[in-house]
């Protein structure tokens, strides 16, 4: 499941490389990072929940839902608009035929 992330996730954290010369510099780049883990943490939460819902095991799907929408509100949504629906987009276009 870990190479499911896209290229352009990949690369969102080069900017904190940047030098400003501020005192604020480190504090940042340490807020980015940890923003970063948690959305991958969340990430990683929602694609069990997906595969568990996919193989009948609805209420720990749920279960892995929640703890992703807790760490990141919009968790669905950014998942949404990156590549990781191109992988499951399958059950989808099977239930818009019938």
């Amino acid at each position: 499941m870990e190479n499911t992330m896209c290229s352009a996730e990949q690369g969102s954290d080069a900017s904190t490389g940047a030098d400003d010369g501020g005192d604020d510099e480190e504090p940042s780049s340490h807020r980015v990072l940890g923003d970063l883990h948690l959305l991958e943490r969340a990430k990683q939460m929602y694609i069990k929940g997906a595969l568990a819902e996919k193989s009948g095991r609805v209420y720990e799907a749920i279960t892995f839902y929640r703890r992703a929408v807790q760490l990141v509100p919009d968790i669905e949504f950014r998942l949404a608009e990156s590549c990781f629906w191109s992988f499951t987009d399958d059950e989808s276009e099977d239930s818009d035929a019938g």
